[in-house]
Formats: C-alpha cells, sequence, structure tokens
C-alpha cells in the first residue's frame, strides 16, 4: 500500500515561483506518477499546466512579480 503525502488540494489556490505575473492558479487535479512523484494540474485563465510542489507556493512572490 503507498501512503500519499500531498502538500496541495483540490481546489487550492496557488501560485507558481518563477511566474513574472504572479497570477492565481487553483490545483484541478493531481497526479501520483511511479516512486511516488506528485505531479499537481494547475488552472488558470483557462489552461491547465502541471507541476511540481518544488515549483508552487501558496502566497505572491513579489520578488519577480512584473
Amino acid at each position: 500500500m503507498m501512503i500519499v503525502d500531498n502538500v496541495h488540494e483540490m481546489g487550492d489556490e496557488v501560485f507558481l515561483k518563477t511566474d513574472p505575473d504572479q497570477m492565481l492558479h487553483i490545483v484541478t487535479g493531481i497526479t501520483v506518477r511511479p516512486a511516488g512523484l506528485i505531479e499537481y494540474k494547475l488552472s488558470c485563465v483557462g489552461s491547465e499546466t502541471t507541476h511540481f510542489e518544488c515549483e508552487i507556493c501558496v502566497t505572491q512572490n513579489i520578488l519577480v512579480k512584473r
């Protein structure tokens, strides 16, 4: 049995650490890959992209915001 320790949940509001616009994204999917690697599907302005936990934060990064 595998225990999944995901940091973000469906519906969470998050930001991408390196996004210069610091747009708000919504977690719309979670995929557990082999060896327990977790990918998060994030939706923003009508598109969905896939990211790892290390790319995501729950607060805006004002240092990279344009």
